[in-house]
């Protein structure tokens, strides 16, 4: 799961229904929280989402830089399900998607749900 700014959208997670969020607890493996923003009532439903993966939380801080213009954001989802064993159209869009978008001088980030997975595909 990803969540991006929550506190934008924390009238969402209303007390009389956040606990239906356990209900996920078998299909969430990771969950991604981004926000420049934590506030008590993030602190609450970020509990309730630790929930979800075994109370496995890391939490990474960075120096906030604030720009002007908005960076594009692509998203893919495929319908298959990946595995250290199946991830070969995934790595082929990637570097169509390289290819197509990035110069030699350009800076991107790629988000990825498997620290395992990114590591077999960077020693490709």
């Amino acid at each position: 799961m990803f969540f991006d700014e929550i506190h934008a959208s924390i009238h969402n997670f209303k007390n009389e229904f956040i606990h239906y969020l356990t209900m996920w607890k078998k299909v969430v493996h990771k969950c991604i929280v981004s926000t420049a923003t934590y506030t008590e009532p993030v602190n609450i439903v970020i509990k309730h989402l630790a929930y979800l993966t075994d109370d496995h939380i890391h939490i990474l801080e960075s120096n906030r830089v604030k720009r002007t213009d908005v960076s594009p954001l692509d998203m893919v989802f495929f319908p298959e399900e990946y595995s250290l064993k199946n991830y070969k159209d995934l790595v082929q869009y990637l570097l169509h998607w390289i290819n197509k978008y990035i110069t030699s001088d350009a800076h991107f980030h790629i988000i990825c749900y498997s620290k395992n997975l990114l590591k077999v595909y960077m020693l490709k």
